[in-house]
């Protein structure tokens, strides 16, 4: 579990479908939040295009929303150019980095790895 300021806590679950065939899996995402939940339809790591999800209000109301999803790498190889070329902040901080190396750390802690 990961705790932040104000008593706000997080816990990641996660898991892996084994693919019924070559090339194929069944990525997805939940998130739960004070207002309602996020769901994703299934989608392709990594994968290009548009991805669906689904808002489900606690006051009942719910909607589907879709977001245009490129290349991730290619967006971090492009941003990481800019930051060299132009000076630009990078998006995934040196913060971010050491906080994502950590949290490694004491998930395979964790397992005893």
């Amino acid at each position: 579990m990961l705790e932040y300021p104000e008593a706000v806590r997080a816990v990641l679950t996660t898991g892996m479908v084994m693919a019924t065939e070559k090339n194929k899996s069944s990525d997805s995402f939940e998130i739960q939040g004070t207002e309602g939940t996020l769901r994703s339809d299934n989608f392709t790591f990594n994968g290009k295009g548009e991805l669906s999800y689904h808002v489900e209000r606690f006051d009942g109301t719910s909607e589907y929303k879709t977001v245009a999803v490129p290349n991730n790498y290619m967006l971090e190889i492009e941003q990481f150019g800019r930051c060299v070329a132009e000076g630009e902040p990078p998006v995934v901080t040196e913060t971010i980095s050491i906080a994502n190396a950590r949290l490694v750390d004491s998930v395979l802690e964790c397992i005893g790895y």
